[in-house]
């Protein structure tokens, strides 16, 4: 029988190692035992001792970060003086170096096709009204005062140096926003005036943060009162109503489908959301359907979190002057399961039998809309921007809406005055009603002068021969476009993109773009030669030769890019425009949109904005004279090369 011996090996250790790690001990415990008397000491004892036994490692990272830290905050700060190498510099080379800096502009130089803009902006000279006085622009061209005015961005050395002209008295007032003339009103005025003695001219901050005053809570009261709505909340600036209260119901993984003629401030909010974004058809409600119908089977694909899903329109297109079918896209929505969102800061004032907008007009209730904004800049003769619905969705907005928590509120005498045309407004369809019609409301009023506007122009061929109405009779603001006959004989585009835009590009192949305005007839009839036609006529912008070639090789040497072309369509209007206001004292505006901010397919407009207070003999006399200056201008110009010419003399551009 084998055995196995084990051998056992000892280590045995100084004396002295003991009496060290005895006096180790002893400190420790007297170091643990200060600690203790410490405040908050015993807590932190029992918390070592813890993670100690369950994590010994994470006790030596907290110590190693722990002595880091000290170190950081015990070390010398950091000082530029003590390194080498340094460039000291005398005081007199560091001013040269300031005065020899130039800091980099915060917007770009205007282009030689941009600069005539600049020369035609109006100078309103006292209070806006249906007449006005005009000062004369300090870079028009052809002023008499212009050899004395030099450009400066200091105006006031224009001061002195500006006069009224004769022919800039008393001019018609086309261009305004005041469709109601509610900007004069006594009663307004007065009003406003007992709030600035009374609160001043400020807000003094955010509505949030001690902005909000009674006056502003009473105006979203009666906000939510004349439209029937739950409640209401107010915005310092029209412009970022949409682009605040959007971004905030949409976020990213959330659907919207939106009209592809909305306007700048919907376009940018709809980006800034990040959502999943899919643009139809300007007022194309078959092809709204078709794409809900595409998008079944990914929406029911969907996992928790359900998105949310919005469809987005106006109320009265600003760049159209236009309006969708309410009751039907109500009926769509609610089929697809869907909210809407509506813009009606044009239709305001304007639709229905009071005034109250398209839910008025087509007779719907306004709880079948969810979210409604509106500005109050336009009807109401104030300013800033406004959201009705139901009370969790204003709730929201005040601690989510960026504009609502980080902008100013609005001055309190503009919220009075708002308050003001709402009463206005109400008393006059009143006394219409009381009346039984022989007193017309100041809504009455306007609707009959859009449509005799409206009939006017249809029936003027001189200026049907040029020019295309874009608007509906129903809308205050009249759009003219250039027609394809005209286009085509000067060569132009039937539309412009922001090509530079790669979000534009995108939306834009989404598009049919024959829809620009709102042909439904051709769009939907896909068979047989209407198909061949549409074929036909289609344009595609990025291959049109209008861009890539030149016209000769003597009129332009250098390629014109879509914008060049773009600011020499506008011109031809702003000639227009110019010359019915210095020959005939009235005027009238070219769109202000920019074509490098906008994301959809736009072209130039001509946009007439008609008001109460006009009558039929005025607007056949207007409509005369604008067919006179219309012809004369045209008839001038019958080829692109005439235009450029035109635009290349009068804007001082240098010719190859």
């Amino acid at each position: 029988m084998n055995s196995t011996v084990v051998t056992s090996h000892s280590i045995i250790l100084p004396e002295w190692t003991n009496d060290i790690l005895f006096y180790s001990f002893e400190i420790f415990q007297k170091l643990l035992k200060l600690i203790e008397s410490l405040p908050g000491g015993v807590i932190l004892i029992r918390y070592i001792k813890s993670s100690y036994q369950n994590d010994p490692f994470r006790s030596i990272l907290e110590i190693f970060l722990v002595l880091f830290a000290l170190r950081y905050f015990i070390s010398p700060k950091y000082s530029i003086e003590k390194q080498k190498n340094n460039l000291h510099l005398s005081k007199r080379e560091i001013d040269d170096l300031c005065n020899e800096w130039v800091p980099e502009p915060l917007v770009d130089d205007l282009t030689p096709s941009e600069a005539y803009l600049l020369k035609n902006i109006p100078i309103v000279d006292g209070r806006i009204s249906n007449k006005i006085n005009l000062l004369e622009n300090p870079y028009l061209s052809n002023s008499p005062h212009n050899n004395d005015i030099k450009y400066a961005d200091n105006k006031q050395e224009f001061k002195g140096k500006i006069s009224i002209s004769d022919n800039l008295e008393n001019v018609i007032n086309l261009a305004s926003n005041d469709f109601l003339n509610l900007n004069n009103n006594p009663y307004l005025k007065s009003e406003a005036a007992k709030v600035i003695r009374s609160r001043g001219v400020g807000a003094c901050g955010p509505p949030g943060f001690y902005g909000t005053q009674d006056i502003h809570v009473r105006l979203e009261n009666d906000l939510a009162d004349y439209f029937g709505a739950e409640k209401a909340i107010i915005y310092g600036q029209d412009f970022c109503t949409a682009e605040s209260i959007i971004p905030v119901f949409l976020k990213r993984g959330d659907y919207c489908l939106v009209d592809s003629g909305v306007n700048l401030s919907i376009q940018k909010a709809v980006i800034i959301s990040r959502c999943k974004a899919i643009w139809f058809n300007h007022n194309d409600l078959n092809h709204l359907v078709q794409i809900l119908e595409d998008l079944k089977d990914d929406l029911a694909n969907q996992k928790n979190p359900i998105p949310r899903k919005f469809i987005i329109t106006e109320g009265l297109f600003a760049n159209t002057g236009d309006f969708p079918d309410l009751p039907k896209l109500v009926q769509i929505k609610n089929d697809y399961k869907f909210r809407l969102f509506i813009d009606e800061s044009f239709s305001i004032g304007v639709l229905g039998k009071s005034g109250k907008g398209l839910c008025e007009h087509f007779n719907v209730d306004r709880k079948n809309v969810e979210i409604t904004t509106g500005s109050m800049a336009n009807s109401f003769a104030s300013a800033g921007g406004f959201c009705i619905g139901e009370k969790p969705m204003v709730f929201y907005q005040r601690i989510a809406s960026s504009a609502y928590c980080f902008s100013a509120a609005l001055p309190p005498y503009l919220a009075r005055t708002t308050s003001c045309s709402m009463e206005v407004i109400s008393k006059s369809y009143r006394d219409q009603i009381n009346s039984n019609g022989l007193k017309k409301s100041i809504v009455s009023k306007l609707q009959a002068n859009c449509q005799l506007f409206h009939n006017a122009l249809s029936n003027n061929s001189n200026i049907l021969n040029f020019f295309k109405i874009v608007s509906t009779k129903e809308s205050p603001v009249i759009h003219l476009v250039f027609n394809s006959d005209y286009k085509k004989i000067l060569k132009l585009p039937n539309f412009y993109i922001n090509e530079n835009n790669k979000y534009a590009k995108l939306i834009n192949e989404q598009l049919d773009e024959l829809n620009e305005f709102n042909e439904p007839n051709k769009l939907n009839d896909k068979s047989g030669s209407n198909a061949a036609a549409i074929k036909s006529e289609r344009i595609d912008y990025y291959s049109n030769p209008t861009f890539k070639k030149h016209h000769t090789l003597k009129e332009i040497q250098a390629e014109l890019s879509p914008y060049d072309y773009y600011n020499i369509e506008n011109f031809l209007i702003v000639k227009i425009v110019n010359k019915l206001l210095y020959d005939h004292h009235i005027l009238v505006y070219a769109s202000p949109r920019i074509l490098r901010h906008e994301v959809i397919k736009m072209t130039p407009d001509l946009k007439i904005n008609v008001h109460s207070n006009l009558d039929s003999t005025s607007i056949e006399d207007i409509i005369n004279k604008l067919s006179q200056v219309i012809l004369e201008t045209c008839n001038n110009i019958k080829s692109f090369q005439d235009l450029k010419k035109i635009f290349d003399d009068e804007n001082g551009i240098s010719k190859y």
